[in-house]
């Protein structure tokens, strides 16, 4: 019996841990082959051995989504191994520590920026060389983060970065499933 995601090949970034971990296994499971990049050697390891326990099929690359070469480098050559993707999950993302508005740490802000909103279109870029007709392109974005973000008192600590990122995708997804 064939699963839903036979010969289909699925790249996700973010693959070393939470969602992008949960995800890699769902699409093995559902007979996919994956493609995963992580920043973390060691979660993607863990992540391959998962899948792999399974019965399912991984590569691997360790790449920073912020680093655009690198990022580049690691998709050209997974889809060259893969042939290619028939999904692409830009998944990959950090969240810091709350602080209050005042005491933002302007480092951390660009990191941030740059790894979940710059790092999610970095990726959807340089995968579209590979990819062909009928292919998802999926961004994450937490919901319940943006939610709590929102609804806090002006004087709580906050994840400004954070939220600037995953809003938007949050917000163009609510409205496309309204319509």
């Amino acid at each position: 019996m064939l699963s839903r995601l036979d010969g289909r090949v699925v790249l996700i970034t973010g693959a070393g841990s939470g969602i992008g971990r949960a995800t890699a296994l769902l699409a093995a499971t559902e007979g996919a082959s994956v493609a995963g990049i992580d920043i973390d050697g060691d979660g993607l390891d863990a992540t391959v051995d998962a899948v792999r326990r399974g019965g399912g099929r991984i590569a691997t690359r360790v790449a920073d989504v912020a680093n655009a070469a690198a990022l580049s480098v690691a998709i050209d050559s997974l889809a060259q191994e893969l042939n290619g993707f028939h999904c692409v999950f830009a998944n990959a993302g950090i969240l810091p520590p709350p602080v209050a508005f005042e005491a933002l740490d302007w480092q951390q802000w660009d990191r941030v920026v740059n790894v979940n909103l710059s790092g999610a279109i970095r990726t959807l870029a340089s995968a579209l060389a590979h990819i062909g007709d009928g292919a998802s392109l999926l961004v994450t974005g937490s919901s319940m983060a943006i939610a709590r973000e929102i609804s806090a008192s002006p004087t709580s600590p906050r994840k400004p970065a954070y939220t600037a990122r995953r809003a938007p995708s949050h917000w163009s997804s609510q409205r496309d499933t309204s319509e």
